[in-house]
């Protein structure tokens, strides 16, 4: 019976010894993928200047906090310049023409300036022999608000043309 306990004592020693080396395999491939791990950590903490990742992300998120104010500030000087742009005067008609059978030249003319919301002035100057004489009449949303002739119409239509708009009518030869 000695024979066959001390063969079965050997086999489980075996396997004891046998497992003992898988475990100290395991364990120093864990210890060598921890100290990787570590010295990657450590490399990432440092950063390239000496700052630590911390500092860094604290210094990166103050910046995007600037930057957002910023991009605020712009967009409402964006919206100022475009109410500005708005009311400048930016869309000019203008037509010429002859006003008075008696005279022999396109001396008359209707000139239009309206602003970016189709709004502003015309202005008639009606030229004779004798006499000349000055008109104006005022442009809401891109229609007159008094009755107004041929020639005005088509420097209104003109002026409407260049700010991406169209009317109807208008009869006067155009110039540009």
């Amino acid at each position: 019976m000695t024979g066959i306990g001390s063969t079965a004592d050997t086999i489980l020693l075996g396997i004891l010894i046998a497992l003992l080396v898988i475990v100290l395999v395991y364990i120093l491939l864990l210890r060598y993928q921890v100290n990787r791990l570590s010295r990657n950590y450590m490399m990432f903490m440092r950063g390239a200047n000496g700052q630590t990742l911390e500092n860094k992300l604290g210094t990166e998120v103050r910046r995007l906090r600037e930057m957002t104010e910023k991009i605020s500030e712009t967009v409402a000087e964006q919206k100022n310049l475009s109410r500005v742009q708005n009311s400048a005067l930016q869309n000019v008609g203008f037509v010429q023409y002859q006003a008075f059978p008696d005279s022999s030249q396109r001396e008359s003319f209707s000139l239009t300036v309206l602003d970016g919301n189709r709004s502003g002035i015309t202005l008639t100057a009606l030229s004779g022999r004798n006499e000349s004489r000055l008109y104006a009449k005022l442009v809401r949303d891109g229609q007159y608000t008094v009755r107004a002739s041929a020639e005005e119409e088509e420097s209104l239509r003109q002026a409407l043309l260049r700010h991406g708009t169209e009317v109807s009518g208008g009869d006067g030869d155009a110039l540009a």
